[in-house]
């Protein structure tokens, strides 16, 4: 790695807008088969040697006029899931290099509290720049089994949830992704947000799922042949939502999931954000800073010297 190529990315996101991104890494999450970023990489990843990420993003931050308020660290991985331990290292380093220079970091995981144990140690030395985001999928083990292969055990993810929520950090428990008939039963997202509330975290995103190139045939291969199909069809129906490159589900497909989350929330005090990337008139932002952090734009704000 050049020691004067910028590490930082500016990328655009769908609801939040310009992000300024640290993606060192494109394996997915875990091996969990409704993740595009696995379905659409052409080969496994492997880390940069540890230290000279981490050299080079001091470098970078060092020549800068202006520093990010804050940073989405590796969105196309999970660094702290139980098979990526290979990458936990490299990423604790650049995350730790990131808030001392009190810039915010944001990232997401369905990594459990054994494996992300020194999150919650930065969590409690840097307190509100840290923003982490837990996925979970469902309550059921069967779909966990089918579908969320490689990810900590869900008791573990909610303990981690509670722990980095009490270290300090912001915590956001997010649901998903949501396939109608598969995980959006009324009684399972209410089990899902009762165990996020228990675990002291105060904010569900719903994240539904969508679809990228190589998806289909990913579900197909490790979940089942109907189950693609029913992706497919899901996808293809009149009323779902084209993005550049992305299909999504119709907003009237998602309502009633929507509609009892919502619904679950709010007899356990818990807070919905529903950002325009999950549905049409989603009015939260679905990526945002630690509040210590957040700024209106980052546009601009790390001008080379």
């Amino acid at each position: 790695m050049n020691m004067r190529t910028p590490v930082l990315a500016l990328r655009r996101h769908a609801c939040a807008g310009p992000v300024w991104v640290l993606d060192f890494d494109a394996r997915g999450q875990a091996d969990c088969a409704f993740c595009a970023a696995r379905a659409a990489r052409p080969a496994p990843a492997s880390p940069p040697p540890l230290g000279r990420l981490t050299a080079a993003l001091r470098d970078e931050l060092a020549r800068r006029r202006r520093l990010p308020d804050f940073v989405h660290l590796l969105p196309s991985a999970d660094a702290f899931a139980p098979g990526a331990a290979d990458l936990a290292p490299a990423a604790l380093e650049a995350c730790q290099a990131l808030l001392a220079r009190d810039i915010g970091v944001v990232l997401s995981t369905r990594g459990g509290l054994a494996q992300a144990q020194p999150l919650v140690t930065l969590a409690r030395r840097f307190p509100g720049l840290l923003r982490v985001h837990v996925g979970v999928f469902s309550p059921d083990a069967r779909h966990q089994a089918m579908w969320e292969r490689g990810a900590a055990p869900l008791a573990d993810r909610v303990a981690l949830a509670g722990a980095l929520q009490r270290a300090g950090a912001q915590v956001v428990m997010a649901i998903g992704p949501i396939i109608p008939f598969v995980n959006d039963a009324p009684e399972a997202l209410e089990r899902l947000v009762r165990m996020a509330r228990h675990a002291g975290v105060t904010a569900v995103q719903p994240h539904f799922v969508q679809d990228a190139p190589g998806l289909v045939a990913q579900v197909e291969r490790e979940v089942a042949r109907s189950q693609a199909r029913m992706l497919e069809g899901w996808f293809a129906m009149p009323g779902a939502r084209i993005a550049p490159g992305v299909r999504r589900i119709a907003d009237r497909v998602v309502e009633r999931p929507l509609e009892a989350l919502r619904q679950s929330a709010q007899r356990a005090g818990v807070q919905v954000q529903v950002c325009a990337c999950q549905h049409s008139a989603g009015a939260d932002v679905c990526l945002r800073g630690p509040v210590r952090a957040a700024a209106p734009a980052q546009l601009g704000l790390l001008d080379l010297g």
